[in-house]
């Protein structure tokens, strides 16, 4: 699987576990590598080159690692895999 695709994989499955446990989304935090990773998926999907810092509407922030937290300070790991 190309690894732009992964990453959206990956996100959309942590997500879908938060809301799975009806948690509400505060921040994804990615690591340096899982942020290129998610720049070069949208750099391809919009065609130019792009630093985004959301998705779906989520703030992104630099982390040691991948995690998703809750309003509620609950963290859940990113996969590595979908």
């Amino acid at each position: 699987m190309p690894r732009r695709a992964l990453i959206f994989r990956r996100l959309d499955a942590a997500l879908d576990k938060m809301r799975e446990q009806g948690m509400a989304v505060r921040a994804i935090y990615l690591t340096a590598d899982d942020w290129d990773a998610y720049n070069e998926a949208q750099s391809k999907a919009y065609g130019s080159r792009l630093v985004a810092f959301q998705y779906g509407g989520i703030e992104i922030r630099s982390g040691e690692t991948s995690r998703i937290y809750s309003k509620h300070g609950v963290g859940l790991a990113v996969p590595r895999r979908a």
